[in-house]
């Protein structure tokens, strides 16, 4: 429709930088910024290639604290049981009692660090105290689509069986 003023603006202007004598360079100049951008992507998503296994979100289909298997419906009384897991590829993870939405002010929300060679998680949670909240858990059974963390979480000591959900 704005053709003409398109024309101008793409085709007939006339820049008044001083022209490149190097008739090969200009080829290679064109393309070194679209090279810099996909080599930069492929650097990020390489460094992170580790952690692809836990992204996602995840079940718990079983979670026993202090030795006791807590019940399905046991997240309705205690805040510390919880249904969802959610990591994501930059870190941060989230521990959430409802298995049905997720709520940023029900769960515990914090960051981790994932050491796949000795198969152990840290999870430091956020908190408004000051206090630092965290959990070392040993992932001891690791399959495609589901995982057993075992480990300490505050003062408990807890075992979770985790099913990824699609």
């Amino acid at each position: 429709m704005h053709w003409q003023i398109v024309k101008k603006v793409f085709v007939d202007l006339k820049d008044g930088l001083p022209k490149i004598r190097f008739g090969f360079l200009k080829p290679i100049l064109k393309l070194l910024p679209i090279l810099c951008a996909f080599l930069t992507i492929e650097y990020f998503l390489k460094a992170n290639d580790a952690d692809t296994k836990l992204i996602g979100t995840w079940q718990v289909k079983q979670m026993i604290r202090n030795k006791d298997t807590l019940t399905a419906n046991s997240w309705l009384t205690d805040s510390l049981s919880f249904q969802k897991v959610y990591f994501d590829g930059v870190y941060g993870c989230a521990f959430s009692p409802n298995p049905y939405r997720y709520k940023a002010k029900e769960s515990k929300r914090g960051s981790y660090t994932y050491d796949e060679t000795k198969h152990t998680i840290q999870v430091s949670f956020y908190s408004n105290s000051g206090k630092a909240d965290t959990m070392n858990a040993v992932i001891t059974v690791y399959s495609k689509d589901s995982l057993l963390l075992k480990g300490k979480l505050f003062a408990d000591s807890i075992a979770m069986v985790l099913k990824k959900q699609p």
